[in-house]
């Protein structure tokens, strides 16, 4: 486990949870590029909504916070580029083109194997359960049960 801490004090320890506040700023950014095409803004916007962040054209609660600690350590101004990007998700998030997107979210999936020694039809199991034994039982020490004399 591990655990984030906020500027405001608040603390995260989930990464759902971190994914709420990092993934509607790195959106923005990136729709404040105008050499990002409208199709890949689409597909993130889609890839948002699939991992769970329900309004990432909109900012976290905490994120006037956080930006009015970057601005005094930068120059440059955040918030407008911030903006500026999020105007434009905003209108590609009320177009709607990105629920027509491939889900990007992987589905892991175990595969079945069929155990040939237990699964199926006896005549096609691999384990072999006449020679267990000489009695044919099965007691899993083969003839050695009967060699010994323990049977």
């Amino acid at each position: 486990d591990h655990e984030v801490e906020l500027i405001n004090g608040e603390s995260l320890t989930s990464v759902e949870d971190m994914l709420q506040i990092v993934w509607p700023l790195l959106l923005a950014r990136a729709a404040s590029d105008s050499q990002v095409a409208d199709g890949s803004l689409n597909q993130m916007l889609k890839d948002a909504h699939d991992n769970g962040v329900s309004h990432p054209e909109v900012p976290h609660e905490s994120e006037p916070q956080l930006l009015a600690q970057l601005a005094q350590k930068s120059a440059t101004s955040i918030s407008s580029t911030l903006t500026h990007g999020r105007r434009r998700l905003s209108a590609l998030e009320a177009a709607g083109a990105w629920k027509s997107f491939p889900c990007t979210v992987k589905k892991h999936r175990m595969r079945r194997c069929i155990d040939r020694r237990f699964d199926g039809p006896k005549h096609l199991r691999t384990r072999d359960y006449g020679s267990d034994s000489d009695d044919g039982f099965g007691c899993g020490l083969g003839g050695l049960g009967a060699f010994l004399g323990l049977f």
